[in-house]
């Protein structure tokens, strides 16, 4: 009841990224039962809110799950990610930490987003790692093995993931694994993400679009007109016009310095879609 009230009040709100059903449950055997039971009732307020279900640490299951809903259903999978609790995890330095997310994590992260069609987020991650991981007592060193682990989980997570939520923004006391303001401070985090902006000159060069769109057109066309059929080509150049001007409402959006991205690549396909199945 609680999640139907939030649910019908988020709903119309544009800058309400979400919401979440459960944060980090069990993995017990009710609960795919009552993620989908739950799912289908905040549809009946909420058509278009995204709604986030956390993977109980079985991101394989959870994956799959989301990737069965129904095509215009927002459901995203939460996988949280540390490297910092297990006996496991203890016996590793950041650097080797790095080196299997890179070798092992990157094409994990990789399946299960393609299973949920892209929607994967990784909702809490830090760059913490227990003290037995940090092998040198020099803090330079320390602070060293901590970029090095950093910078793996972001490579991966932005290669993988529609989006990342970095656990916590600021603690009382200096703490340069858990505190995003620390990790900054101790250039363990950038300072900056993401693509910034050159210059206040933007403008969609449909000349070029065009150009772009005749080139991609022509290759398609003359690759599938070689095994005969019939084919509606003009909706490949629609869709290519539609993609170009997708991208380009994002990049111009302003937001200052800071140039915009498109997280749910795929659900923003299964939507656009839809409505291009309708044009005739």
């Amino acid at each position: 009841d609680a999640l139907k009230i939030l649910a019908k009040e988020l709903e119309s709100m544009n800058n309400v990224v979400g919401l979440q059903l459960l944060n980090g449950p069990q993995n017990h055997g009710s609960l795919e039962g009552w993620y989908r039971k739950t799912l289908d009732v905040l549809r009946s307020v909420a058509p278009t809110l995204p709604l986030y279900i956390h993977d109980a640490w079985d991101t394989r299951h959870y994956a799959g799950f989301a990737g069965k809903r129904p095509d215009l259903d927002f459901t995203v999978v939460d996988h949280h990610l540390y490297r910092c609790f297990t006996s496991q995890d203890h016996q590793l330095s950041g650097d080797e930490h790095a080196n299997v997310l890179r070798s092992q994590m990157s094409g994990e992260l990789g399946a299960r987003s393609s299973e949920s069609h892209g929607n994967l987020v990784i909702g809490e991650w830090s760059a913490a790692l227990n003290p037995a991981s940090l092998r040198s007592g020099a803090a330079g060193e320390q602070d060293r093995q901590r970029r090095v682990f950093a910078r793996a989980e972001l490579d991966i997570f932005e290669q993988h993931c529609a989006g990342w939520f970095f656990w916590t923004y600021k603690k009382d006391g200096w703490d340069a694994g858990w505190s995003l303001r620390d990790t900054v401070r101790a250039e363990i985090m950038p300072p900056w993400h993401g693509i910034r902006r050159q210059g206040n000159r933007i403008v969609n060069d449909e000349n070029r679009k065009k150009a772009e769109n005749d080139k991609a057109l022509a290759e398609h066309s003359n690759y599938w007109d070689k095994y005969g059929g019939h084919y509606e080509h003009w909706r490949f150049a629609n869709g290519f016009d539609q993609g170009w001007d997708d991208a380009f409402a994002f990049f111009a959006f302003d937001l200052g310095t800071s140039i915009p991205e498109i997280g749910f690549k795929g659900q923003w396909a299964k939507r656009s879609l839809v409505v291009h199945e309708k044009e005739r």
